[in-house]
Protein backbone atom coordinates (compact mmCIF):
# COMPACT_ATOMS: atom_id res chain seq x y z
CA UNK A 1 0.00 0.00 0.00
CA UNK A 2 1.41 3.38 -0.98
CA UNK A 3 0.69 6.28 1.32
CA UNK A 4 -0.34 9.47 -0.40
CA UNK A 5 -1.38 13.02 0.51
CA UNK A 6 -3.59 13.53 3.55
CA UNK A 7 -6.87 15.30 2.89
CA UNK A 8 -8.04 16.90 6.15
CA UNK A 9 -11.61 16.98 7.35
CA UNK A 10 -11.64 19.54 10.16
CA UNK A 11 -14.11 19.17 12.98
CA UNK A 12 -14.12 21.36 16.09
CA UNK A 13 -12.48 18.76 18.32
CA UNK A 14 -11.00 16.22 15.93
CA UNK A 15 -8.96 15.87 12.75
CA UNK A 16 -9.48 12.83 10.59
CA UNK A 17 -6.82 12.35 7.93
CA UNK A 18 -7.94 10.41 4.86
CA UNK A 19 -5.52 9.55 2.07
CA UNK A 20 -5.99 10.45 -1.60
CA UNK A 21 -3.71 10.74 -4.66
CA UNK A 22 -1.78 14.01 -4.51
CA UNK A 23 1.34 15.59 -3.04
CA UNK A 24 1.80 16.18 0.70
CA UNK A 25 0.80 19.52 2.25
CA UNK A 26 0.85 20.53 5.96
CA UNK A 27 -2.33 20.14 8.01
CA UNK A 28 -3.89 22.39 10.62
CA UNK A 29 -5.77 21.16 13.67
CA UNK A 30 -7.92 23.25 15.95
CA UNK A 31 -7.49 22.81 19.70
CA UNK A 32 -10.36 20.91 21.24
CA UNK A 33 -12.70 23.65 22.44
CA UNK A 34 -13.81 21.54 25.40
CA UNK A 35 -10.45 21.98 27.09
CA UNK A 36 -9.18 25.05 25.18
CA UNK A 37 -5.62 24.20 26.12
CA UNK A 38 -4.94 20.78 24.62
CA UNK A 39 -5.43 19.20 21.21
CA UNK A 40 -6.55 15.78 19.99
CA UNK A 41 -5.59 14.12 16.69
CA UNK A 42 -6.90 10.93 15.09
CA UNK A 43 -5.35 9.64 11.85
CA UNK A 44 -7.27 7.24 9.64
CA UNK A 45 -5.70 5.58 6.58
CA UNK A 46 -7.80 4.03 3.81
CA UNK A 47 -10.36 1.59 5.13
CA UNK A 48 -8.45 1.11 8.38
CA UNK A 49 -7.45 -2.51 7.72
CA UNK A 50 -3.71 -1.95 7.19
CA UNK A 51 -1.01 -2.33 9.82
CA UNK A 52 0.89 0.88 10.39
CA UNK A 53 3.32 2.27 12.95
CA UNK A 54 2.87 5.90 13.97
CA UNK A 55 6.03 7.56 15.30
CA UNK A 56 5.64 11.11 16.56
CA UNK A 57 8.51 13.61 16.80
CA UNK A 58 7.84 14.07 20.53
CA UNK A 59 8.35 10.35 21.22
CA UNK A 60 4.68 9.46 21.21
CA UNK A 61 3.13 6.67 19.18
CA UNK A 62 -0.26 5.60 17.91
CA UNK A 63 -2.79 6.93 15.43
CA UNK A 64 -4.72 8.79 18.13
CA UNK A 65 -3.08 11.36 20.38
CA UNK A 66 -4.62 13.59 22.98
CA UNK A 67 -3.41 16.09 25.53
CA UNK A 68 -1.24 17.83 22.91
CA UNK A 69 0.03 21.36 23.53
CA UNK A 70 -0.11 23.96 20.78
CA UNK A 71 2.77 23.53 18.33
CA UNK A 72 3.92 21.76 15.20
CA UNK A 73 4.12 17.98 15.30
CA UNK A 74 5.35 15.52 12.73
CA UNK A 75 4.34 11.89 12.58
CA UNK A 76 6.08 9.27 10.46
CA UNK A 77 3.68 6.57 9.33
CA UNK A 78 5.27 3.25 8.33
CA UNK A 79 3.41 0.48 6.48
CA UNK A 80 4.44 -2.70 8.32
CA UNK A 81 3.98 -4.87 5.21
CA UNK A 82 5.96 -2.84 2.65
CA UNK A 83 8.11 -0.68 4.95
CA UNK A 84 6.95 2.33 2.88
CA UNK A 85 6.77 5.45 5.00
CA UNK A 86 5.68 9.05 4.87
CA UNK A 87 5.87 11.93 7.31
CA UNK A 88 3.08 14.45 7.81
CA UNK A 89 3.11 17.67 9.78
CA UNK A 90 0.25 18.75 11.99
CA UNK A 91 -0.06 22.20 13.49
CA UNK A 92 -2.15 22.54 16.61
CA UNK A 93 -3.17 26.11 17.30
CA UNK A 94 -4.58 27.52 20.49
CA UNK A 95 -8.12 28.88 20.32
CA UNK A 96 -9.69 31.38 22.66
CA UNK A 97 -11.46 29.66 25.52
CA UNK A 98 -14.92 31.11 25.72
CA UNK A 99 -16.43 32.17 28.98
CA UNK A 100 -19.89 30.87 29.87
CA UNK A 101 -22.61 33.00 31.36
CA UNK A 102 -25.58 32.13 33.53
CA UNK A 103 -28.91 32.75 31.80
CA UNK A 104 -31.04 33.32 34.89
CA UNK A 105 -30.44 34.52 38.41
CA UNK A 106 -32.82 34.36 41.36
CA UNK A 107 -31.36 36.68 44.01
CA UNK A 108 -33.71 35.67 46.81
CA UNK A 109 -31.11 34.70 49.41
CA UNK A 110 -31.56 30.91 49.19
CA UNK A 111 -27.96 30.39 48.02
CA UNK A 112 -29.00 29.04 44.61
CA UNK A 113 -28.41 31.27 41.57
CA UNK A 114 -28.30 34.36 43.78
CA UNK A 115 -25.60 35.99 41.62
CA UNK A 116 -24.69 36.33 37.95
CA UNK A 117 -22.14 33.57 37.53
CA UNK A 118 -19.47 33.58 34.79
CA UNK A 119 -17.27 30.50 34.33
CA UNK A 120 -13.83 30.57 32.71
CA UNK A 121 -13.24 34.15 33.75
CA UNK A 122 -9.97 33.31 35.51
CA UNK A 123 -8.32 33.03 32.07
CA UNK A 124 -8.94 36.73 31.37
CA UNK A 125 -7.58 38.91 34.18
CA UNK A 126 -7.97 42.09 32.08
CA UNK A 127 -11.69 41.60 31.32
CA UNK A 128 -14.28 44.38 31.24
CA UNK A 129 -17.95 43.62 31.95
CA UNK A 130 -20.93 45.95 31.43
CA UNK A 131 -24.60 45.23 32.20
CA UNK A 132 -27.46 47.31 30.81
CA UNK A 133 -31.20 47.46 31.38
CA UNK A 134 -33.72 47.28 28.52
CA UNK A 135 -33.37 51.03 27.88
CA UNK A 136 -29.60 50.82 27.47
CA UNK A 137 -28.75 52.37 30.83
CA UNK A 138 -25.61 51.02 32.45
CA UNK A 139 -26.63 49.28 35.71
CA UNK A 140 -23.37 47.49 36.59
CA UNK A 141 -19.76 47.57 35.45
CA UNK A 142 -16.54 45.94 36.56
CA UNK A 143 -13.11 45.06 35.26
CA UNK A 144 -9.99 43.07 36.13
CA UNK A 145 -11.36 41.56 39.37
CA UNK A 146 -14.63 39.65 39.25
CA UNK A 147 -17.10 40.15 42.05
CA UNK A 148 -20.30 38.21 41.26
CA UNK A 149 -23.12 40.62 40.45
CA UNK A 150 -26.05 40.34 42.87
CA UNK A 151 -28.73 42.03 40.76
CA UNK A 152 -28.39 45.47 42.30
CA UNK A 153 -27.41 48.86 40.94
CA UNK A 154 -25.88 51.36 43.38
CA UNK A 155 -27.18 49.19 46.26
CA UNK A 156 -30.79 49.11 44.98
CA UNK A 157 -32.41 45.78 43.98
CA UNK A 158 -33.26 45.79 40.30
CA UNK A 159 -36.73 44.55 39.26
CA UNK A 160 -37.42 41.24 37.53
CA UNK A 161 -36.47 41.75 33.90
CA UNK A 162 -33.90 40.88 31.27
CA UNK A 163 -30.56 42.66 31.43
CA UNK A 164 -27.93 42.71 28.72
CA UNK A 165 -24.22 42.23 29.14
CA UNK A 166 -21.17 43.00 27.04
CA UNK A 167 -18.08 41.10 28.10
CA UNK A 168 -14.71 42.19 26.68
CA UNK A 169 -11.98 39.56 27.00
CA UNK A 170 -9.44 42.36 27.31
CA UNK A 171 -10.68 45.79 28.37
CA UNK A 172 -8.01 47.45 26.24
CA UNK A 173 -9.03 45.55 23.09
CA UNK A 174 -12.68 46.16 22.30
CA UNK A 175 -12.73 43.89 19.23
CA UNK A 176 -13.11 40.57 21.10
CA UNK A 177 -16.29 40.34 23.15
CA UNK A 178 -19.38 38.34 24.03
CA UNK A 179 -22.90 39.71 24.33
CA UNK A 180 -26.02 38.17 25.81
CA UNK A 181 -28.76 38.51 28.35
CA UNK A 182 -29.43 37.53 31.94
CA UNK A 183 -32.90 37.39 33.47
CA UNK A 184 -33.58 38.32 37.07
CA UNK A 185 -36.43 36.37 38.68
CA UNK A 186 -36.98 37.10 42.36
Amino acid sequence: MKLLKPYPILLPALLLVHWCRAQFTPLAVTINPESCNKGYVSISIGDGTGNFNYNWNDGGSGKQRGDLDAGIYSVTIVDQQTAADTTIKIEITRTRCKVRFALVMTPNGDGINDVFYISGLELYPNFHLQLFNRWGQLVHEQENEYIPWDGTSHGVKLPDDSYYYVFFYDGKKKDEYEMGSISIIR
